[in-house]
């Protein structure tokens, strides 16, 4: 996840976004290693407050837009930062908080609102069903 993906899919960076009780916003959740800092907290909400609190405006459970301030929450301190976004929102199923998948690119235009979302989607939607299963 945190090293081939953003290779193929040409990003600068990735990470996975977990809410949770009692954490603190992007608080490293990964093992040590490539993961450590891929895989990190939002408290309960934390989702919707990143986003805006309009994630699925007319594309489903996927967002593009340029990136902002708040970035640096998720992506951390990036050498050339992060300027455009694709948000991914992961449903982990029943029963569970929902999950955040975020792409990140120092390219300005990379994602933005007027691009088509299809296959963000199928890919988070396969993403979310191999977490589940690792989660079951």
């Amino acid at each position: 996840l945190g090293v081939e993906i953003p290779s193929i899919l040409a990003l600068d960076s990735i990470k996975l976004c977990l809410e949770g009780d009692n954490v603190e916003f992007g608080q490293a959740l990964g093992p040590e290693g490539p993961l450590q800092r891929t895989i990190i907290a939002l408290p309960k909400g934390g989702i919707e407050a990143y986003c805006g609190g309009n994630l699925v405006p007319r594309h489903g459970s996927v967002m593009l837009r340029t990136a902002t301030a708040a970035g640096e929450l998720i992506y951390g301190d990036l050498p050339d930062g992060i300027r455009s976004e694709a948000l991914l929102k992961v449903d982990l199923g029943e029963g569970r908080l929902p999950a955040l998948l975020a792409l990140g690119s120092s390219t300005p235009n990379r994602f933005s609102a007027e691009q088509g979302t299809d296959l963000l989607a199928f890919f988070g939607t396969a993403f979310g069903l191999v977490l589940k299963r690792w989660l079951d």
